[in-house]
């Protein structure tokens, strides 16, 4: 969006096309929120109500349409100069609605900061009491897994209290005849249902394993979306905040030039701050950036060392 805008910006000014500059200005930046905002309740369908709204190429596509649909619909209103109309502003050196018309500007701001923010917000604190549910049934998991092994030790490794034995009278050797003569019979017919027992409690130790194993790997899963969230939301009212208040039409603000300036670039950044946050938070484009790093840093070296053996066989001669 930042580059293309630019692109409009010093191509179409020059030729005297503002109109097609503010569409596109306009146009891109609305793009920018309900792209983000249609991720954001992609990631609520998909953590909070996986098993009810699996992914599927429907629900892509229907939030591919939302998220033309309105900065199309945004853009018609001052194209068309139904309540507003593109301008040259010499505060920002950019093409944008006249937003001296408060009603035009009142709609901008609902879109923005009355439903695309709060959606958001809405999205990942569902996203985070999910994540609060999961962590409860892991460590219940955790406990259960604990207690099964406390048992299971108790179970398979009786002991017999030679101070108890003898305390009955007589001596232990003939106690422990008696015990051993008593109880072999008992060993043999149950032999075969404890070795059951053992392979039914190691089956389902491995079950609770496997299950604990992917409730853990979905916890990380769901913790880095909702961090992702966390910082969408954030860098979205932080880049686009100062803009709207410099150009607000209900209280009158005489923004220096700087100011200006500042406000149009810091709601640019927001589009270059969105998919840097996007591919950082994602394990394989980091293994990639950082192989590319180590590939750069290996290449440097080597042509150091080419250039370094050069100069001294240079210096010799």
């Amino acid at each position: 969006m930042s580059g293309v805008s630019l692109l409009l910006s010093l191509v179409l000014i020059y030729y005297s096309h503002l109109q097609i500059n503010g569409i596109g200005g306009t146009g891109f930046a609305f793009g920018n929120f309900a792209t983000i905002m249609a991720i954001s309740m992609d990631r609520y369908l998909t953590v909070v109500w996986s098993n009810r709204f699996p992914p599927s190429k429907r629900r892509i596509i229907i939030f591919i349409i939302l998220s033309w649909t309105f900065p199309i619909a945004n853009t018609i209103p001052p194209s068309f100069e139904l309540i507003s109309d593109f301008k040259y502003h010499p505060l920002t050196h950019h093409c944008t609605p006249v937003w001296e018309v408060c009603l035009y500007y009142s709609i901008c701001n609902i879109i923005v900061f009355g439903i695309t923010v709060p959606v958001m917000v809405f999205c990942y604190i569902g996203v985070f009491w999910t994540l609060r549910r999961q962590q409860q049934v892991l460590r219940s998991y955790t406990d259960e897994n604990v207690d099964d092994s406390e048992q299971s030790k108790y179970v398979n490794n009786p002991s017999i209290s030679l101070d108890n034995l003898s305390g009955q009278g007589g001596n232990v050797s003939e106690t422990m005849e008696e015990f051993s003569s008593s109880n072999l019979d008992d060993h043999v017919v149950h032999g075969s249902e404890k070795g059951k027992n053992n392979q039914q409690e190691t089956v389902k130790k491995k079950k609770q394993t496997a299950k604990r194993r992917s409730l853990q790997n979905k916890l990380t899963t769901d913790k880095r979306i909702a961090l992702t969230g966390t910082l969408l939301v954030m860098t979205t009212v932080i880049c686009w905040a100062p803009y709207s208040i410099v150009h607000a039409c209900f209280i009158p603000i005489h923004a220096t030039h700087s100011l200006g300036v500042f406000s149009m670039w810091l709601g640019y950044t927001n589009a270059l701050l969105d998919p840097i946050i996007y591919s950082f938070m994602n394990r394989r484009v980091r293994a990639r950036y950082r192989a590319m790093m180590t590939s750069l840093r290996m290449y440097i070296y080597v042509r150091l060392n080419e250039l370094i053996a050069v100069f001294t066989q240079d210096c010799r001669y």
